[in-house]
């Protein structure tokens, strides 16, 4: 049984997202689609957008969640399922490419390797943070999965409440836990615990690779110094509540915690490359379920998006001299922005009333 959930969670978590993230990815001439990280991370990020999509009408209208699982397998194995179809050659021939050129003898990737693996089995062979938010988002999870109900009953006492708009409501990593849960018939708390964080930070990690990239000019042994700097920083930059290594290597499993290591980072690093030079429609489609995927572990996650997208698009347009690059990502954060949006609209207008 366990072998089964074991092989559920790599398709789901590995294989689906590496093949949507190359058929989102493919067409685009651009030098960043040609790296198999960049199409993992995508994957993943749109894999995130479109359960956001429909997590949120799902919820409101207080839909089962059982239903919502079935329609969400039903779009993943479509959208698979095509690219699969029309790209099986290429996909498997690009791959095969990469693999072979990465440098596996290098001593600097081997021991940027350890490090990074090390940062992800510790969480798994031993308990992470465990704090009160477990009775919160924890319970939120498990609880959708028990009721077959989405955000309807109090964690803290079980009692039901029905469906409003607030900020539990309008996100989406809660249910995303239950669905993993779901799925693999895997308690709620072995997902968080043991499965998400060594996921997490794989991903994030993958993102860290890519913006080395960037910065080290592509030099494979200065990307690998730059890991092997950033894993030391990581392990030994536990000093307070507000450093990375919190977010990072202890409560990874928190919908703002994937927003702060995954999602800004992954922001930042898709604006560069896809503004620097002129962005395709598709490319701002990608964007925009990067957001919305972003919005969906919280409500802080949309702040932090449309905070990167604007100030990066605002400096590109400064060098590049072209105000169109600023438009097109204010265009791209408008979506995410609308459930922001709807969130402050309907909590003044709470406020007013209680008012009267």
């Amino acid at each position: 049984m366990y072998i089964i959930s074991f092989c559920i969670l790599i398709i789901v978590l590995w294989i689906i997202p590496l093949i949507i993230g190359y058929g989102m990815l493919h067409g685009i001439k651009k030098g960043y689609t040609k790296l198999m990280a960049t199409w993992y991370v995508t994957g993943v990020a749109v894999m995130l957008g479109v359960f956001q999509l429909l997590t949120v009408p799902f919820t409101l209208l207080e839909i089962s969640f059982s239903l919502l699982v079935v329609v969400y397998l039903v779009v993943l194995i479509l959208l698979s399922g095509y690219y699969i179809c029309r790209y099986r050659k290429s996909i498997f021939n690009k791959m095969r490419v990469a693999i072979s050129n990465i440098q596996w003898s290098e001593c600097y990737f081997i021991f940027a390797l350890i490090l990074i693996l090390f940062q992800m089995i510790i969480p798994v062979i031993r308990a992470n943070y465990i704090g009160a938010d477990d009775a919160l988002y924890i319970a939120y999870s498990n609880d959708i999965v028990y009721y077959d109900s989405i955000f309807t009953y109090f964690p803290y006492t079980g009692e039901y409440v029905g469906v409003g708009v607030n900020k539990m409501t309008l996100t989406s990593w809660c249910v995303f836990v239950a669905y993993l849960a779901k799925i693999t018939n895997i308690h709620v708390a072995t997902i968080a615990h043991t499965f998400l964080p060594f996921w997490v930070i794989a991903i994030s990690y993958m993102v860290y690779y890519l913006i080395g990239r960037i910065l080290m000019r592509s030099n494979f042994k200065k990307v690998c110094c730059f890991l092997i700097v950033l894993s030391v920083i990581h392990i030994w930059g536990n000093i307070s509540s507000y450093t990375i290594t919190l977010r990072l290597l202890q409560c990874q499993w928190h919908g703002k915690a994937v927003a702060a290591i995954f999602f800004t980072p992954l922001i930042f690093y898709m604006v560069y490359v896809m503004f620097s030079k002129k962005t395709s429609l598709k490319e701002c489609l990608v964007l925009i379920l990067i957001t919305l995927g972003a919005t969906g572990t919280t409500l802080i996650g949309t702040g932090l998006a449309v905070l990167t997208i604007s100030v990066e698009c605002l400096v590109l347009s400064i060098m590049n001299r072209d105000w169109k690059v600023l438009m097109r990502g204010v265009l791209c954060c408008l979506p995410c922005a609308s459930y922001a949006i709807v969130f402050v609209f309907q909590y003044y207008f709470t406020a007013l009333l209680k008012g009267f």
